[in-house]
């Protein structure tokens, strides 16, 4: 559609930027590099909105990529490693592995990722996108390490925070998991996938103590949903479920669920408890008696 409505016309250095990376995302890489190559970065004017300018490094990272993707290593090895200082050239070859990964391009991450450590210390992006290129070759053992480089580098990282945590999950390292989903509930995150998250491995670990933390953020989230609550429900779960269930969020509302279904259980065992020391209190008395 971009390309139709613009075809007429002579496209400012930023279409022709953004068509070049909408080629790239559909790896269609000779096209990407026709827009790319046709970008000059001096002729940038400011817009009525406010948009960020482009950069050195942003036009020549993509121009790389498709190079990459298109068997011509040498022209873009020689694209980077003309770069001025060798800070440069680490920044450079990051970028192209952080785009590499995100259109699919793994082992292209891969290498461009490994040449740019040899430079120096990667970034938590870097470290985080590298870690996804490892997942999908299905090295979690790599995947992992690559993800806890990630929070070193960077402990605000929330993404790696959480495929980390779902990772560890998944392998039934619970404690661990649930020791990372809580440290997001405390610094302030709010995403539901992560709560549920945290509630279910709060139950399966026995820290109940940290579910008011975990109902504060949800309570918080419903807020800002433009959403009807059932009548008289006041138990945040239940609400929750009722709400990604009309969101059309059909999987989480299940989880929410199981986190109704754990709560009246326990509801219900107090209950019989209460019962039971009742009758065997009666009981004894009516022996003593």
């Amino acid at each position: 559609l971009l390309k139709k409505l613009t075809s007429d016309q002579d496209l400012d250095p930023l279409t022709l930027f953004q068509m070049g990376s909408l080629y790239q995302s559909l790896g269609k890489h000779r096209e990407a590099v026709g827009f790319l190559s046709a970008v000059n970065l001096e002729a940038q004017k400011p817009r009525v909105l406010p948009t960020p300018r482009l950069k050195t490094m942003d036009l020549t990272s993509r121009v790389a990529l498709s190079l990459f993707a298109l068997g011509e290593d040498v022209e873009a090895t020689r694209l980077i490693e003309s770069l001025p200082d060798p800070e440069t050239r680490k920044e450079m070859w990051e970028a192209v592995g952080v785009l590499a990964a995100g259109v699919g391009e793994a082992a292209l991450a891969d290498r461009a990722l490994a040449q740019a450590l040899r430079y120096g210390a990667l970034s938590a992006l870097a470290w985080e996108q590298w870690g996804h290129v490892w997942q999908s070759r299905g090295n979690e053992r790599k995947a992992a390490e690559c993800w806890r480089r990630a929070l070193l580098s960077d402990p605000r990282k929330e993404s790696a925070a959480v495929r980390l945590a779902n990772l560890l999950w998944r392998s039934g390292r619970k404690s661990e998991s649930f020791r990372i989903f809580r440290s997001l509930v405390h610094n302030g995150c709010i995403q539901v996938p992560v709560l549920l998250a945290a509630a279910l491995l709060a139950k399966e670990t026995g820290r109940l103590e940290d579910f008011p933390a975990i109902e504060e953020r949800l309570r918080w989230w419903l807020s800002l949903q433009d959403a009807e609550t059932p009548p008289g429900e006041e138990k945040v779960f239940a609400v929750l479920a009722h709400v990604l269930e009309r969101q059309g969020k059909a999987d989480l509302a299940k989880l929410a669920l199981r986190v109704v279904a754990w709560e009246r259980g326990v509801r219900g065992g107090v209950a019989s408890e209460v019962r039971e020391e009742r009758q065997a209190h009666a009981l004894g008395h009516v022996r003593y008696v």
